[in-house]
Order: C-alpha cells, then sequence, then structure tokens
C-alpha cells in the first residue's frame, strides 16, 4: 500500500486514480511541497514594555540643568539666610536682647 500524494489515504500501488479523492496519482507528480513561512519576528516581552526609553544627555538637555541649577540655588540661599536672621530677630525678642553690647 501507498499513500495519495493528495489525501494522504492509503491506496494500491498500481492505482491509477485514488478512490478517496478521485485525483489520478500515476501521472501526476506529487505536490510540492509549500515553502516554510517567514519566521515571526520575536515578540516583545512585558519587560520589554515596562522599561522606559533610554535617556540620552544631549547638550540641550545639560545646558536646562545648568540653567536650572544657576537660579534655584541663589533662591535657596536666600530662603536659607532669610529664615536664620528671622530666627535671630525672633529669638531677641523673646529674650530682650538686642545684637550690640
Amino acid at each position: 500500500m501507498r499513500k495519495c500524494p493528495y489525501c494522504d489515504e492509503q491506496i494500491e500501488p498500481d492505482a491509477f486514480f485514488c478512490p478517496h479523492c478521485g485525483r489520478e496519482t500515476a501521472a501526476e507528480s506529487p505536490p510540492q511541497p509549500a515553502p516554510p513561512p517567514d519566521p515571526l519576528p520575536e515578540p516583545h516581552t512585558s519587560v520589554d514594555l515596562l522599561q522606559p526609553p533610554a535617556m540620552e544627555d544631549t547638550p540641550d538637555r545639560k545646558k536646562t540643568f545648568i540653567i536650572i541649577g544657576v537660579i534655584v540655588i541663589p533662591i535657596l540661599l536666600c530662603v536659607l539666610i532669610s529664615f536664620c536672621c528671622g530666627a535671630l530677630t525672633v529669638l531677641s525678642i523673646l529674650t530682650g536682647t538686642t545684637g550690640s553690647s
């Protein structure tokens, strides 16, 4: 027994036609196998989706941080100095002392 090249059913070795699908088996060549499909691209894992994109340190980004630092640091120093001076003034009022000797 052999298999029909079209329907894969068992047929007699000398059969010219397949009794199952009716196709001619002796005169026709078996169908050519289909080429394998192109491989699928690798899927993204959930870890890839959760990671933020890499941040590049461009010159514009560095310049922005420098400008922010130049503005914020003096403001923080002024607030700190005024807080300290204000605390000293309140302390001198509470204790009844003046800054002069």
